[in-house]
């Protein structure tokens, strides 16, 4: 081959290995993926929240998992006395984990401390990276049934409440029996602090659809909150406080405000936070609509006992 005919092949391989460089990429330093904090999960029972007897054994099941690798599983309690106050705490295990992800079955049972005293369970897990993660139980301790009372109940019929939007009785305390109207001149900051609950619906589509709120004021050591249940629940006719107390600690929400309120409903009204909680229990007896959108003869009747020392 001469050397003309040979420049031309070995050219236009030159000119290959010239576009393929001009073609190539450079290379993209990507990204390592940012670390995430590890993930622990209550998987049974679907409520943290459990009563119990002194002795009566229970069980939790928690599911753990890191993008990463796993360290350790800790539980820890803490216990507090019946008027809210904490009272002690230690250590109950750790566990070093391995993998990145873990399930664990926690058994106990309840400890012998004063009834209506509450214990918190806490489970953290932590990364190979120190992260951590936590959630927990509460346990609330029940008197034996065997126990005396510890508070009265009074029971009352035929109790009403009616819309807010009217100068009507809107707000009701459940010691006195009294309805509260908004009047002339007078500060709602001040009836809130006598009103143990308000009807709170709001205009909506004009439709009456009446809701309880709660002043919710600490200066009077009142810090209340609703749980809704029903007679599948709670027997009204023989709620005492420890039947009360373990419905609202066991329920599955603690409410500000309730739903739209119906017949037959239940709802329990946490009244004072310490030194120990009372509480009133309200059956929905009625709701009254006059078929006008929201008017002043709209009511809730509902009949209620209340605890008291």
């Amino acid at each position: 081959m001469t050397l003309n005919r040979l420049w031309i092949p070995i050219a236009i391989a030159m000119a290959g290995l010239f576009l393929a460089c001009e073609n190539q990429v450079a290379p993209i330093d990507l990204p390592e993926p940012e670390d995430q904090n590890p993930a622990i999960a209550i998987t049974s029972p679907t409520n943290p929240r459990f009563s119990g007897r002194v002795g009566e054994s229970k069980s939790v099941t928690l599911q753990m998992g890191d993008n990463e690798m796993l360290k350790t599983f800790t539980i820890d309690v803490a216990f507090y006395n019946p008027d809210g106050s904490f009272d002690s705490g230690n250590q109950v295990s750790t566990e070093t984990l391995t993998g990145k992800s873990f399930t664990s079955t926690f058994n106990f049972d309840v400890a012998s401390i004063a009834p209506f005293s509450r214990i918190e369970y806490t489970f953290t897990v932590e990364d190979s990276k120190g992260a951590t993660s936590t959630t927990s139980i509460d346990v609330s301790v029940l008197p034996e049934p065997t126990d005396p009372p510890i508070y009265r109940i009074l029971t009352y019929e035929g109790d009403s409440i009616m819309n807010q939007l009217s100068d009507s009785l809107f707000g009701f305390n459940f010691s006195s029996r009294q309805g509260y109207p908004k009047t002339m001149g007078q500060s709602l900051d001040t009836l809130s602090l006598r009103m143990d609950i308000m009807e709170s619906s709001g205009t909506g589509q004009g439709l009456w659809q009446p809701t309880f709120t709660s002043p919710n004021n600490e200066a009077i050591s009142q810090d209340s909150v609703f749980v809704i249940t029903n007679a599948a629940r709670l027997n009204y006719e023989t709620a005492d406080y420890t039947s009360i107390f373990e419905a609202f600690f066991s329920a599955d929400q603690q409410l500000a405000e309730t739903p739209v309120l119906e017949q037959d409903m239940y709802v329990i009204v946490r009244l004072v936070k310490t030194p120990r909680p009372q509480f009133a229990l309200l059956r929905i007896t009625k709701v009254e609509d006059d078929g006008a959108g929201i008017q002043i003869f709209d009511k809730v009747f509902f009949d209620y006992k209340v605890t008291t020392p």
